[in-house]
This record gives structure tokens, sequence and C-alpha cells, in this order.
């Protein structure tokens, strides 16, 4: 079952350099942000290259946790913390079958970090497992009810209870467009009475400042070029008058010192990117830096709360897979 051409090897296709001129015709440039940079870190450790693992800060460890991915011929099972300056690897007694094409999202009712799904060596998976950042480890949970089986399913915080929610995700057939919640034990599906339509591997991530979460773009049957947000009960498309230019596999992470999301790399029917965009509540905005990292998508991308600082990880670049680590820092 495991095929890298469909998860992100893309490597059949032309890959073309998209610079921040293109962009520069189809965002508005952010006039309210600092100057900012990309500075590259040096940490003595690092994951080994790969894409589309599950990456996340937890607040519990107080460290960037990253979960599994693939390389060119084999899957990874394997699971590291960041703290700022160092990857370390952690040893677990248990832990969830190597996989790719998850996400982990924190539940603060349970202070645990939930992860759902993915694809493994032979089938797309169901299973659900909890990170326990206390212990430094995982246990897999039985609940009653759950999505089913699904790879790139957007995991997030609800911005009103705290539990962690999910929202489509593709099955091997067809891309879903329902909203789940995971209770603690169990996932009960939600039924609000308009969703995005259905897709899959889309730029989602907790927008603090307006107490929502943000659903855009990624792939799907449907066209998925369209921006949502979900309050914990509604879902509410957008309209902002910048449009993302048809973005997918991107890193994104909120970052409270700018109050924007911030979303990095990514693809799109070019190949992969080096822009950085900030959402600004009602609207896309290209935010200039005076250094950015090479080209990217599958990325794994996350707000370190300790050391203040959005950082980004790894993922497919132009010709090969990264294991570089980077943070953005503010002059």
């Amino acid at each position: 079952m495991f095929d890298r051409r469909f998860l992100g090897g893309f490597h059949v296709y032309a890959i073309v350099l998209v610079t921040l001129v293109v962009f520069d015709h189809q965002l508005t440039r952010a006039a309210d942000v600092h100057s900012l940079s990309w500075v590259k870190l040096n940490p003595p450790i690092s994951p080994s290259a790969r894409e589309n693992f599950a990456m996340a800060y937890d607040p519990i460890s107080k460290k960037t946790i990253l979960f599994g991915s693939a390389n060119e011929t084999n899957l990874f099972g394997d699971t590291w913390a960041f703290d700022g300056q160092s990857w370390t690897q952690i040893q677990t007694l248990v832990a969830p079958s190597p996989r790719i094409g998850v996400m982990l999202a924190y539940d603060v009712a349970t202070k645990k970090m939930v992860m759902f799904g993915g694809e493994g060596d032979q089938a797309i998976l169901g299973d659900t497992w909890l990170w326990d950042g206390a212990t430094l480890t995982w246990t897999q949970a039985n609940p009653k009810s759950s999505p089913g089986p699904l790879i790139g399913a957007m995991l997030f915080t609800d911005p009103k209870d705290g539990h962690a929610e999910l929202f489509g995700g593709f099955n091997g057939t067809i891309d879903s467009g329902l909203t789940w919640k995971w209770t603690g034990s169990s996932w009960i599906e939600l039924h609000p009475l308009v969703s995005p339509s259905a897709r899959h591997a889309a730029i989602v991530g907790n927008d603090i400042v307006n107490k929502n979460v943000v659903i855009s773009d990624g792939l799907g049957s449907l066209n998925p070029i369209s921006t949502w947000t979900w309050d914990g009960d509604v879902w509410t498309e957008e309209f902002p008058s910048n449009a993302l230019p048809d973005f997918s596999f991107t890193g994104t992470a909120y970052d409270p010192s700018l109050q924007r999301l911030l979303v990095f790399g990514g693809m799109t029917g070019l190949g992969p990117l080096n822009v950085t965009v900030a959402w600004t509540g009602s609207n896309w905005l290209l935010v200039p830096t005076q250094q950015a990292p090479p080209p990217r998508m599958l990325l794994g991308m996350a707000y370190d709360r300790t050391n203040h600082e959005t950082i980004i990880f790894g993922g497919v670049g132009k010709t090969d897979l990264l294991n570089d680590t980077w943070k953005l820092t503010a002059h």
C-alpha cells in the first residue's frame, strides 16, 4: 500500500522553483509584521531526513514532539523531542506502528496529545494513539467509535472546550468532509449545518487571537481552494481578498508574538515552496523574510512556547529529503 508517489515523493514530476516574485503578483505583502528572518540551527543530533510526519509542541513535556515518517524506501515509527537546541530520540516500550500522513493535536481536557490514522506499510490506518508528555509514553486508545481509516486528516484543538478534533482525510477511495471530536475515550461525529468541502492535506491551525481554527486549500475531488474557520460549533467560509494559490502539504503554526497563523512551504502545481504566509483573521498576506529555508513540502512546523519561537524541520525539497531545523526570528 505504501506509495511515496501519492504521499509526496513527486520526484517523477519536474520541480519548478517558486520564488517570492511569483507570489508578489498573487498576495499582498504584510506591512504590520516585524522584520523577520529564518535562521538555520545546528543541533548535534537530528532525526534522519524524512517527510510527512507528525510534529507538534507538547505543553506538558515542554518540547516539540515528532513521530513517524518515511524516506525513499522505509517507513519510520520513531519518536523524537526538540528542546530548542537539540533533538533527542525517545525510546518507548510501546509505540504506534510506522506510518506517514498523520498529525498530532493537544487535548487540553486530558493533557494528552492525540494522533489518528495515517498510512502504514500495508494499509491506511484508523487507530488512535495518545502521547503523555508527563511520562513520555504512548498508549493506544480503544474508542467505541472512530472516523475510520484515514490519511492526511487535519487534527486541531477545539477553540472552546479544548478537546482534540479532526476534519477530513482520505480513506484510499474518497475524501471525507466530516468533523469529529475526541472525548477523551472515544470519537463522536459532530453535525454542523455547513462544512468545508471534503479534503485532505490542507492547511490547518488554531488562530488564537480570533479564537477559531483555520482550514484552507489541500487536496480534494471537488475544488478545495477555499478558507474556512471553525469556532467549536459552526464552520464559516471566509472570503479573503488574497486567495492562496492551491496550497497543500504545508507547515503551519500560530506565532503569538506576531498574533498570526503562519504557513511555510508546501506545494502548488509548480512544485515545493519556500514562502511564508500569514492569516490575519480575514486575509492571507505574504510575509517577506530576510532569509528563507530551501523550498519544501510535507515538513513539520510548530511554535515552541518554551523558547518563544516558530520552528520547522525536514520535508521534501526540490530533489531530495531534508533533515534541517530552522527557527523564525524577529529583528
